[in-house]
């Protein structure tokens, strides 16, 4: 069973040292886990520049959302150009659309392996906690504790 609130079957979230079991279990639950960070980290960012802004702005941001948390959607240019306004808006707001796409890059971005692997979730969780926003602090601190549930 799983220890923390919400979290997806299978995995446990006891220890706070990121290894091979880390990435792992962050890798083979990928989609969940850019699930909870556009739950919980991009969501709120996006309300949070929805409220900052203009009628134009507001209405720029609600285009841009889907665009920003979906993973099944396909980007054309129009698509890109959009999330692009968006993030000139806001910094904040930029700042964790680049750890999302970074953090992408620990599974996608070939090299090394798995302890390439574990070096790059390594560096975007020390980078994300001092990143000096909160809700990237937290999930980096979510993902640290993150194991799949041996039986």
């Amino acid at each position: 069973m799983p220890t923390g609130a919400g979290e997806t079957p299978g995995a446990t979230r006891d220890q706070q040292i990121i290894d091979g079991d880390t990435v792992r279990a962050v890798v083979s639950q990928r989609f969940y886990i850019l699930k909870r960070y556009s739950q919980i980290v991009l969501r709120p960012a996006l309300r949070e520049a929805r409220r900052n802004t203009d009628q134009m702005g507001r209405q720029l941001i609600r285009r841009a959302k889907k665009l920003m948390t979906r993973e099944d959607i396909q980007q054309d240019v129009d698509a890109t150009a959009a999330i692009e306004r968006v993030l000139q808006q806001d910094k904040t707001l930029a700042t964790i659309y680049q750890f999302k796409l970074q953090l992408k890059e620990v599974w996608t971005r070939g090299a090394k392996g798995q302890p390439g692997r574990v070096e790059r979730l390594q560096a975007w969780c020390a980078a994300s906690e001092q990143s000096g926003i909160r809700a990237l602090e937290e999930f980096a601190e979510f993902l640290r504790g993150y194991r799949l549930q041996t039986t």
